[in-house]
């Protein structure tokens, strides 16, 4: 396992939509270490008046061979299967971890619990490494050929990559030495939302593999944490920056970056509420 945790200097690229590596922290539009991060106001997100997703429907799509079978754990004793994290996510936006975003409702939007509309494996396998514009073709094709369902405004494709394969986005960031997750939308030529998705590599290094407090995640937790960081920042920020954001410190689950909760027994991120000025999660845990 590869340990990048306190190592990260410094670094400008586009950080609104991405799980920064535990230790580090959004500023602006920097990623910056924990320990050389500025003192920031309170963080008080404000609405920009683009889209929300008010029931998101998320669909999962594993890319390649190996989530065929059990992938073996890096850190603990638990694996990760397929079936195993679809059953997360049916959970988790159908819970109360979704009613922690109704107060980031609008006139128009009403925040509530989603649905799992189902999951696939898709291949060829991916190679080693693999763009953000890789991902944005291999969704725009399998919309294409029927694979995935058709895209609504409801609609959340969440893109699973397995071990080995490192995830880079514009200005150089890849997983694992940057972030760990992150979401975004293709749009037309005009401006409008032709999909939403989340992205998330297969962690494998400690800074997406460490709480807050310094607990060592096996890889199905740090997976689901980042997976619920992701579908809250979706849901309420579904086009970077033109939902609920902080200019400073940026999206929901940025201000709260792992600082964990239970959900029926998953692990899960906290998240800032405008309201209680504080990083809250789930009712009844």
């Amino acid at each position: 396992m590869n340990s990048t945790a306190g190592t990260a200097s410094v670094r400008d690229f586009e950080v609104a939509n991405i799980v920064p590596l535990r230790d580090t922290r959004v500023v602006g539009t920097r990623l910056v270490p924990v320990e050389a991060a500025p003192a920031l106001a309170p963080a008080q997100l404000s609405y920009r008046g683009g889209p929300l997703i008010a029931s998101a429907k998320v669909y999962a799509l594993y890319w390649g061979s190996t989530w065929a079978s059990t992938l073996p754990p890096s850190s603990g004793p638990q694996g990760v299967t397929r079936a195993a994290f679809d059953g997360f996510l049916s959970d988790v936006v159908r819970s109360a971890y979704m009613v922690l975003l109704a107060e980031y409702s609008t006139e128009n939007v009403t925040i509530g619990r989603g649905s799992l509309l189902g999951s696939n494996i898709v291949g060829a396998d991916p190679a080693s490494q693999v763009s953000d514009s890789d991902i944005r073709a291999q969704l725009t094709s399998r919309m294409a050929d029927g694979t995935l369902p058709p895209w609504d405004v409801s609609t959340l494709y969440a893109v699973l990559l397995p071990p080995g394969t490192t995830v880079t986005i514009s200005g150089g960031a890849a997983s694992c030495s940057d972030f760990c997750g992150y979401h975004d939308a293709i749009l037309d030529a005009n401006g409008n939302p032709l999909a939403y998705y989340a992205v998330l590599p297969y962690p494998g290094c400690q800074g997406c593999m460490q709480a807050q407090n310094g607990t060592l995640l096996s890889d199905f937790d740090a997976l689901t944490t980042v997976a619920s960081h992701e579908i809250a920042e979706a849901v309420t920020d579904p086009i970077p920056g033109r939902g609920w954001y902080d200019d400073q410190q940026g999206e929901i689950g940025d201000i709260c970056a792992w600082q964990l909760a239970a959900l029926d027994g998953y692990a899960v991120q906290q998240l800032w509420s405008n309201r209680q000025q504080a990083c809250v999660g789930p009712a009844g845990g």
